[in-house]
């Protein structure tokens, strides 16, 4: 592969401890499945915006959507309860720090998690087996028939609409 482009270069890590890097998640290899948290290379800084910074045009808004994209981030990626913990608080040693008040993390943690609770609930509802495909035309149908043999439950979200960088209109899937 790195002899088609000598300007594209490819890397490869191997794990150690029975963990590896991917992106910006750490994939741990249990003895019977995996778990991930959210990965910092360690020359990695988090530093947010500190809070009596001064930033103009919804400076406060501004400060706190920093927070809730990690907070968004570490509810996406951490598959443990001590993993989640752990980034949880690690969030609100950094929030102390750059001036705010540790609840901010709280807060977040209790939208986030309320509103995929109530999408969730709405797209699967109790079925234990089920698989939510997007809409890509029979692709998604063949899927759905795979899934209904397999004895899941599978639904089909209807297409998304998607914006395209620089574009003015949307276009569907």
């Amino acid at each position: 592969m790195n002899s088609i482009d000598p300007a594209i270069l490819f890397t490869f890590e191997s794990e150690t401890c029975n963990s590896l890097p991917f992106l910006d998640i750490l994939v741990t290899s249990n003895t019977s499945n995996f778990s991930t948290t959210v990965y910092h290379k360690p020359s990695s800084v988090c530093l947010p915006p500190h809070f009596k910074s001064c930033h103009l045009g919804g400076g406060t808004k501004k400060k706190l959507a920093s927070f809730y994209s990690y907070v968004f981030r570490v509810l996406q990626v951490c598959s443990s309860k001590l993993s989640l913990d752990e980034k949880l608080n690690y969030l609100k040693a950094i929030a102390i720090d750059r001036g705010f008040s540790p609840n901010i993390i709280n807060q977040a943690v209790k939208n986030f998690s309320s509103q995929h609770t109530k999408r969730q609930t709405l797209v699967l509802g109790d079925y234990k087996n089920s698989v939510v495909i997007p809409s890509f035309h029979q692709l998604a149908i063949k899927l759905h028939i795979f899934y209904r043999n397999l004895t899941f439950r599978s639904f089909i979200l209807p297409s998304i609409k998607f914006r395209v960088p620089y574009s003015r209109t949307p276009f569907r899937i």
